[in-house]
């Protein structure tokens, strides 16, 4: 059967909605055709989700010399689908994707560091790797980062944020804040598998 219908407007009865055809229909929007949305839409597209964003509360302290350590992002300034644990310091995000990464940290108290590296783990082996200097930094504080973007099974695979430095006296710490200087997210690229 074929008909058409034209109106102005389409509205429920009171206290309903509308429904649009049947599981298995197809509607077609012709070329020329424009859909102006002013309201809210959802079940369209990818969002980017899962996605996160982490910091440390306050600065991490005593950071083994000539040694990975992992960065302890213990506040999570957003977590869209509770996949970032602030007790693991893990992005675990059962959804599988290509995700955008990155990590940067400040090192501070670093006046005699040198060979400073830092990396995103995916189950606890390096993808990501970021060299930045081989001299001492004196009164600076250097922020090395580093993003790319890392494949994702979505049932085990995780991610980790870690720091590598050798000093000749004295520690080193990644700054703590609310992400000005250190932080760890990621984000699932929408619409590309």
């Amino acid at each position: 059967m074929s008909s058409e219908v034209k109106a102005n407007k389409l509205s429920p009865a009171t206290g309903t909605d509308v429904t649009l055809g049947d599981s298995g229909d197809t509607f077609t929007v012709p070329s020329g055709a424009t859909i102006v949305n002013s309201g809210t839409a959802t079940g369209f597209g990818d969002d980017n989700a899962p996605a996160f964003y982490a910091s440390r509360n306050s600065n991490q302290t005593d950071l083994a010399h000539g040694a990975v350590t992992v960065c302890t992002f213990d506040n999570e300034i957003f977590d869209s689908a509770g996949a970032y644990d602030t007790t693991t310091y893990r992005f675990t995000p059962q959804t599988a994707g290509k995700y955008f990464v990155g990590h940067y940290s400040q090192f501070t108290s670093c006046a005699t560091c040198k060979n400073l590296q830092i990396y995103i783990f995916k189950n606890a082996s390096d993808v990501l790797t970021m060299y930045f200097a081989d001299s001492t930094w004196g009164s600076a504080f250097p922020i090395p980062q580093i993003f790319g973007i890392v494949d994702m099974n979505g049932s085990s695979d995780y991610l980790e944020a870690a720091v590598y430095q050798t000093q000749s006296t004295g520690s080193s710490a990644i700054t703590g804040g609310s992400g000005k200087y250190s932080g760890f997210y990621a984000w699932k690229l929408a619409g590309i598998s």
